[in-house]
């Protein structure tokens, strides 16, 4: 096709679109373009309700989104015209799709290593903020027998290893 056409993918296939929809327009009253022609004419639906938006939508739509992106020049129009056709399945347009199911998906647009990352970051956090937690029952502790004498805090303390405490 290519060979044959000066234009992108993603125009092509909206002209065969029109072609598609024009058996059942007038065309002869109809001269805005063809995105208005599609505007006009794809987008009659029927009463029935639209299909929810699940999860796995969300994962599917960011896959697709992440082609239409970062995938090769033919990819990217590909997947392009698919966002739309799954955006116009929901009643949505591409761009509130990819905002939805990334509030379901969240970090699902990171690369592996990214989410490596954030997953190293969180674990780190959390022991971080264990270490806080322990420092403050030290210091609590120190205050609490920095008066008592040694032989006293041995007492303690054997006490503490016989009850299996410490």
């Amino acid at each position: 096709m290519q060979a044959n056409c000066q234009c992108s993918y993603r125009q092509a296939a909206a002209y065969m679109r029109v072609a598609k929809l024009s058996k059942d327009a007038d065309l002869r009253t109809f001269d805005c373009g063809i995105d208005a022609f599609l505007q006009t004419f794809a987008t009659k639906r029927s009463n029935e309700p639209l299909p929810e938006f699940t999860q796995r939508d969300a994962e599917h739509v960011l896959r697709i989104h992440a082609l239409a992106e970062r995938g090769a020049e033919h990819e990217r129009d590909v997947a392009a015209d698919r966002l739309t056709k799954v955006a116009e399945g929901f009643g949505m347009t591409t761009e509130a799709m990819v905002k939805r199911a990334n509030k379901l998906c969240p970090n699902n647009d990171l690369t592996d290593a990214e989410k490596k990352a954030r997953e190293f970051e969180e674990r780190l956090r959390s022991k971080a903020s264990a270490l806080r937690e322990r420092e403050a029952v030290f210091r609590k502790l120190k205050e609490q027998f920095s008066k008592t004498p040694k032989e006293d805090l041995l007492y303690i303390l054997t006490d503490l290893r016989i009850k299996g405490v410490w």
